[in-house]
C-alpha cells in the first residue's frame, strides 16, 4: 500500500502538459506585469518577446493535453531552447542574474519530463505498431 507505482505514459504526458501550461500563464502574467507595472521585470527580460513565448508554451500545453505528438516534439525543442539561453546568460552575464539559475533549473526540469515522455511516446508507437 504504500508502495509507489510506476508512473505510466499518460500520467508522464500529462504532467508534462500541466507544467507547460503553468509555464505559459506564469510568462504571461509576468509579461503583462512587466508591461505595465514593474520596470524591474522589464529589465530581467519580460516584454513582448516572453509573452509570446508564453502563449506558445500555452498552446503547445494544450496540444500536448489533446494527444499531439507534434506539440511534444515542439515542447521538447522550445524548453531546451530556453534551458541553452538562460546557461549561457548564466556563463556571460549582461546584467544581473540571480534569478536565471532558478529559472534555467526549471525549465531543465521540464526538458528531462518532455525528453521522458518523448522516449515513452516512442515506445508506446513502436508497441501499437506491433
Amino acid at each position: 500500500m504504500n508502495g509507489k507505482q510506476p508512473i505510466n505514459h499518460a500520467q508522464r504526458v500529462g504532467k508534462v502538459a500541466n507544467l507547460t501550461i503553468f509555464l505559459g500563464i506564469l510568462g504571461i502574467i509576468l509579461s503583462f506585469l512587466a508591461l505595465t507595472i514593474s520596470k524591474g521585470l522589464a529589465q530581467r527580460g519580460y516584454g513582448f518577446s516572453y509573452l509570446t513565448i508564453g502563449l506558445c508554451m500555452m498552446a503547445l500545453g494544450y496540444g500536448i493535453r489533446y494527444r499531439s505528438k507534434y506539440c511534444l516534439y515542439a515542447t521538447m525543442v522550445l524548453f531546451v531552447t530556453l534551458s541553452c539561453n538562460f546557461f549561457f546568460q548564466i556563463l556571460y552575464p549582461a546584467y544581473d542574474v540571480s534569478y536565471l539559475p532558478i529559472r534555467f533549473m526549471l525549465l531543465d526540469v521540464l526538458s528531462s519530463h518532455s525528453c521522458s515522455s518523448f522516449n515513452a511516446n516512442t515506445h508506446c508507437h513502436k508497441c501499437l505498431s506491433r
